[in-house]
């Protein structure tokens, strides 16, 4: 079963009022969830889309409460891309991947726990948030983390522990879900990140941003003009060194243009490397008591946007004895094509146990 959710700030009461009166809950939650995206510099919407799958024995079985994990898409995407709605053009990168269709065969023949999953929207204007915060894009940290938990909790019937949450995603997502996992313990405990960039010195991105220094353009027309790369690099931009004081996209690039040579910004760059994985967030994650339960990096051998970086991650991760699995296919830049691998480890790692917070 699909449930499809659609978070309007406009008409929050009227929604509000539905939910109290269709499902008797409290609709409270539905206010505060795209509090944290109101007011970004961008002006993108704060109404968001959830997609939710509930598994098969939901309606039927009002006692259970069953696990949860959040989904994260790659960039100029939608959460629809996790149910076989990816355009076209995407088609070969999520492999018409359908988690209803992977969950509910799994579950039949009895290799997963049920659980929920939870497909979000964390696309912007300049083509993705990478499921960080900063005062261009908004607060996507909180809305997940904590606004977005805090609403499926509230509204669902979920084992509302860490031990009973986790999060996974591709390429963008890939990132964000290794970042948000690692960032917030205490707010999950398994990830699967596929296809993710996790060290910017390595992965290729480093020359993508350096292909943003010569551009700028003076509105969204003329950004909607610009390469993929290059449209890439603003949205990363604006995600890790915002700066309120230069629109139209509010961003300070890492490179710059300096007597027709570009040359890194190394205050600006600095920001790049504390929002990595590997040197940014390792450190951070092995001096906090939390310790995740299950970790999986899916990769490609041939991945074109971020070669090696399942390797990298995996190696670091090993030299600091961080316990992982690492899988490795013979693909591109998509999703591991056997989806049952993945989704397996997610299960085994959940625990079904209720838990008081």
């Amino acid at each position: 079963e699909f449930v499809l959710i659609q978070v309007d700030i406009t008409k929050f009461i009227r929604l509000a009022l539905i939910v109290d009166l269709a499902m008797e809950r409290q609709p409270d939650s539905i206010i505060t969830l795209i509090l944290g995206l109101e007011g970004n510099l961008l002006g993108d919407s704060a109404d968001r889309d959830l997609i939710v799958y509930l598994p098969p024995s939901y309606d039927t079985s009002p006692e259970q409460r069953y696990p949860a994990v959040y989904l994260l898409h790659g960039s100029n995407a939608s959460p629809s891309v996790w149910t076989g709605g990816a355009p076209f053009i995407y088609k070969f990168i999520y492999k018409d991947f359908n988690i209803k269709t992977a969950m509910d065969k799994l579950v039949g023949e009895g290799k997963v726990k049920e659980i929920i999953f939870v497909m979000l929207d964390a696309d912007n204007r300049l083509g993705g948030s990478w499921y960080l915060s900063s005062k261009t894009i908004g607060d996507y940290e909180t809305y997940i983390t904590k606004d977005l938990v805090s609403y499926i909790d509230n509204n669902y019937r979920t084992i509302a522990h860490r031990n009973s949450r986790g999060i996974a995603g591709f390429s963008m997502g890939g990132y964000g879900s290794m970042h948000l996992a690692l960032k917030y313990p205490e707010m999950f405990s398994v990830v699967a990140a596929h296809a993710g960039s996790y060290d910017r010195d390595t992965s290729g991105w480093k020359i993508r941003l350096e292909y943003i220094a010569p551009h700028n353009p003076k509105d969204f027309e003329e950004f909607s003009l610009l390469g993929f790369s290059e449209r890439s690099g603003f949205a990363l931009a604006a995600a890790i060194s915002p700066n309120p004081a230069k629109p139209p996209f509010f961003l300070d690039k890492p490179f710059e243009l300096v007597g027709g040579k570009v040359q890194v910004v190394p205050e600006v760059w600095k920001r790049y490397a504390e929002a990595d994985i590997t040197r940014g967030h390792l450190d951070s994650y092995l001096k906090q008591p939390l310790r995740l339960s299950g970790i999986m990096i899916v990769h490609g051998t041939s991945d074109p946007f971020a070669p090696n970086q399942g390797q990298v991650l995996d190696k670091v991760m090993t030299d600091l004895g961080i316990e992982h699995v690492y899988v490795e296919h013979g693909g591109g830049h998509h999703v591991l094509p056997n989806a049952d691998k993945w989704l397996q480890f997610v299960s085994d790692n959940l625990s079904l146990r209720y838990h008081q917070q």
